[in-house]
């Protein structure tokens, strides 16, 4: 679940094209199902640093690529699944006393598509509970209210890709899929 957040914040650096010191609002969900329901757990807090910050939203929308390098950070405990028990359990399964973020780097990317908005195919690597994989994901950006660039997009991964087993509760009865859902909706400031 972290790795679709991280890679959400990866992406908004790439395409935010703002200064890294910009402020950014925004939700991250992640979602899944188990045997007795579907869950979801959100975040409002996140980091991300893009260098060099110096191209204008517009150049961005554009189609012009105008960010060298991006590094996203996503501390695990912020995400608040609305149940004590769950919370405890996600950050069981996501190894926080040892890995409390969720860590992204982008590699590459490629704007596929520039108007209205902007479709950027990204590539890096997501480390989520000590494990570093590769990671591609597809984001739309367009201009936020008010200037800035709203962020969207939603991957699927699997939990055990990571490394991480999916809670069974219950002698087994009560037991989290392995597919989770990470969505974001981003606005980076200017």
């Amino acid at each position: 679940m972290r790795k679709i957040i991280v890679t959400a914040f990866s992406l908004i650096g790439i395409l935010g094209a703002v200064p890294a010191a910009a402020q950014s609002t925004g939700t991250l969900s992640v979602s899944g199902t188990s045997t007795v329901k579907a869950w979801t757990c959100t975040s409002t807090q996140f980091e991300v640093k893009a260098l060099p910050a110096t191209a204008a939203p517009s150049k961005v929308l554009a189609g012009e690529k105008a960010i060298d390098a991006v590094t996203g950070k996503f501390p695990v405990a912020s995400l608040d699944c609305k149940n004590g028990k769950m919370n405890e359990h996600m950050l069981n399964t996501l190894k926080a006393k040892a890995n409390p973020a969720v860590l992204f780097e982008l590699l590459s990317y490629d704007i596929e598509r520039a108007t209205p908005g902007a479709t950027v195919q990204a590539r890096g690597k997501l480390t989520i509970a000590g494990s570093t994989q590769p990671v591609e994901m597809k984001v739309t950006v367009t201009e936020a209210p008010g200037g800035g660039l709203r962020v969207r997009g939603e991957r699927e991964f699997m939990l055990t890709a990571f490394g991480m087993k999916p809670p069974s509760l219950m002698l087994g009865t009560m037991k989290v899929g392995d597919k989770v859902k990470v969505s974001y909706d981003i606005v980076i400031a200017r």
